[in-house]
């Protein structure tokens, strides 16, 4: 690069940094340094200290389906999921997930670093003198609730029956959970999220989003739990939203509660049950104080729905973290340190102390994400449910 060209870039670079207010060690040049083709593996080095040894991640399935829907009419696109799968990564040590976008010798990164910092590409294409790509690092502390911790809060429903069977009964159910449960996902976004967003963007986000939730429940045992998404649908009206109008703030909210009654019609005529072991709906309207609305142990049920207000901007905690809060309810999950709802023969009374709580539905740090008194209470739940709803519908096995 000669060198007038490269201080006019370095300028250039500067000042998009300065607007920005980022600190130069929050500039970085991600690259590859070791790839492996064949089984897919990464060498990917973000800045001393913090090198990435990644794998393939598995989040979609093999028959996939994007679709963009106004209430009456249904316009579907099959995808082949594996082809969609070739830019996610995670680490081996389960504290990232990146998108990784090679192209003509340049690295774009997007996703959640260690745990601790959200990266993406800066929005000025700026580059180093070897042609790097710089982007920017942000803790995630710095990007968390994008509607504010007002809205931190989520309502959980009840099932009306919950009481178990006999002892008999229950323990011959337990035997029957799988060694692992593979839950068939159906995402759906409402207009909020903006008419101009493309199929790719939904599927770049949702891949990194799903992604960080596998990993918060790659710690589960007995069963082990994996997510795969069957279908993104970009709703293009706002038919089935329960719609609030707030005055005082001159905007219009969303009643998540409500929602999961108003969707319930659409899905009841869209997808058969076998069709849907989970729903997440999605909205970046606000709830006012509550982020999410879910029913307990409603996989595989009549109404699987869980319904989040998120941002569809930069990834940090709150947009995977919403999603797999409310899955965990419909796992049969209360928060941490709450009398279980659904447990297993002879625990009735489990409830863990605070020192062992996960983060996920509690006040516990990552990379603990569940406790164990919440792992019974999925098996729990999941013990009272069918065959048909450990049987793959829509997908291959992943494991």
């Amino acid at each position: 690069m000669p060198e007038n060209v490269g201080f006019v870039v370095a300028l250039m670079l500067s000042a998009v940094l300065a607007a920005a207010a980022l600190p130069s060690e929050n500039i970085v040049y991600p690259r590859i340094i070791q790839s492996r083709d064949q089984n897919g593996e990464k060498t990917l080095y973000i800045r001393p200290g913090l090198v990435l040894s990644l794998e393939k991640s598995r989040v979609f399935s093999d028959n996939f389906v994007f679709s963009e829907d106004d209430g009456v009419n249904r316009h579907d696109r099959f995808l082949d999921g594996k082809d969609l799968e070739k830019n996610f990564y995670q680490d081996r040590n389960h504290t990232s997930v990146v998108f990784v976008d090679e192209e003509k010798g340049t690295v774009q990164v997007r996703g959640i670093l260690d745990n601790k910092f959200s990266i993406e590409p800066i929005a000025s294409n700026g580059r180093s003198e070897d042609d790097l790509v710089a982007h920017s690092l942000l803790d995630l502390d710095d990007i968390d609730n994008p509607h504010g911790d007002d809205s931190a809060q989520d309502l959980s429903l009840h099932a009306k029956d919950v009481g178990p069977s006999t002892p008999e009964v229950t323990e011959r159910k337990l035997k029957n959970v799988p060694e692992k449960f593979i839950v068939e996902v159906r995402i759906f976004s409402d207009p909020s999220h903006g008419p101009n967003k493309t199929m790719d963007d939904f599927i770049q986000f949702f891949g990194i989003v799903m992604s960080k939730v596998n990993q918060y429940y790659s710690r589960l045992t007995r069963p082990k739990v994996q997510f795969i998404v069957l279908s993104i649908t970009k709703l293009t009206n706002y038919t089935f939203t329960y719609l609030l109008p707030d005055p005082v703030r001159n905007i219009t909210r969303v009643s998540l509660c409500g929602t999961l009654g108003s969707f319930y019609k659409y899905l009841n005529a869209t997808y058969t049950r076998d069709e849907r072991d989970a729903i997440v709906f999605v909205t970046s309207l606000s709830g006012g104080n509550v982020g999410g609305c879910s029913g307990y142990c409603t996989v595989c049920g009549d109404n699987p729905i869980t319904t989040n207000t998120m941002g569809f901007g930069r990834i940090g905690r709150w947009e995977p973290g919403t999603i797999a809060h409310e899955l965990a309810h419909s796992l049969g999950m209360s928060h941490e340190g709450e009398c279980p709802v659904f447990y297993t023969p002879g625990k009735e009374g489990l409830r863990c102390k605070k020192q062992e709580f996960g983060s996920v539905m509690g006040s516990g740090k990552p990379p603990h994400y569940f406790s164990r008194c919440l792992q019974d209470q999925a098996r729990g739940c999941l013990m009272r449910k069918t065959k048909r709803c450990f049987d793959l519908t829509g997908g291959k096995p992943l494991f």
